[in-house]
């Protein structure tokens, strides 16, 4: 098995432990790791929707993202903008932050690409 599917294999993992006791912030944070995995397999599509739904998340539980963390997700985005169009962009973005929790981790899961 190669990295990115263990890493995958284990943040779904955590997501599922975190919201089974009711942890919304560790559930964001797994599908922050999701998104991070999700850019390095090409799918910035999914990337750019988990991270714009993790970014709403944490405005409204007042939740900011730590400075080590923000460092990579603002380098998986200057990749992501590098690669899809701003329209194909705003689409993920607005499509991320209508996303509710269930419907970001299935999301997040769904094995087909975008």
């Amino acid at each position: 098995m190669d990295e990115l599917t263990q890493a995958k294999q284990l943040f779904a993992q955590s997501q599922e432990q975190f919201k089974s006791i009711g942890n919304t912030g560790g559930v964001v944070y797994s599908l922050e790791g999701l998104a991070q995995v999700a850019v390095r397999q090409h799918e910035v599509e999914r990337a750019a929707t988990l991270y714009a739904w993790a970014d709403m998340m944490r405005h409204e539980m007042d939740e900011p993202r730590p400075l080590h963390e923000q460092v990579i997700i603002d380098e998986d985005m200057t990749t992501i903008r590098e690669i899809l169009p701003e329209g194909t962009l705003q689409q993920c973005l607005t499509k991320g932050r209508e996303l509710t929790v269930d419907q970001a981790i299935h999301y997040a899961l769904d094995k087909r690409t975008d």
